[in-house]
């Protein structure tokens, strides 16, 4: 378990770093090209923040139950009873099956929010004759980096999830054998 703690603070911090600095970098840049452009930009957030807000909740409910199952796991085979081991492990694969068609959902819904705001982006700034080419596509190229950024999000949700859970569980551990 501990090995998972330092696997997540070695690949999800920078990560989640570079994912912040893309999208405050985006929504500044974009608020300083265009105002409504910037506000698409803070509402997208706003979606993908609240999806993610509940897929969070999810995730931590899911990983809870799939950790759970990976701690008993040495004594469900060390019983070697072949129907507890085959239930044991379909049990974990419809709890992992229920969290990647729970993630899958809301990729899908955040893609789509994403396309809209592209959309809109261009809508918005394609009309308005004071944008050169550049500016306009430094503004989609804007937009591309802030839904790139915010992409990144179900996998540092499901990965914090994981790691809340798991660290938690080692500092249960060390201070159960400590007191």
């Amino acid at each position: 378990m501990v090995e998972k703690v330092c696997d997540a603070l070695t690949e999800v911090v920078p990560l989640l770093l570079s994912g912040v600095v893309g999208i405050i970098g985006s929504a500044v840049m974009l608020f300083i090209y265009d105002l409504r452009a910037g506000a698409v930009a803070v509402a997208l957030i706003v979606i993908i923040g609240v999806l993610q807000w509940w897929f969070s909740i999810r995730a931590l409910r899911l990983n809870k139950r799939i950790n759970t199952r990976r701690e008993s796991q040495v004594n469900v085979i060390g019983k070697s009873r072949p129907a507890r081991v085959s239930t044991h492990f379909k049990a974990i694969t419809r709890l992992n099956i229920r969290f990647n068609d729970t993630e899958t959902g809301i990729w899908t819904i955040a893609d789509i929010f994403s396309l809209a705001a592209v959309l809109a982006v261009l809508f918005l700034i394609v009309g308005i004759e004071t944008y050169d080419a550049g500016s306009i596509y430094a503004m989609i190229t804007y937009v591309m980096t802030l839904t790139d950024s915010l992409e990144h999000a179900p996998i540092l949700v499901d990965e914090g999830a994981h790691f809340y859970d798991v660290s938690s569980r080692v500092a249960e551990k060390v201070t159960q054998q400590g007191g």
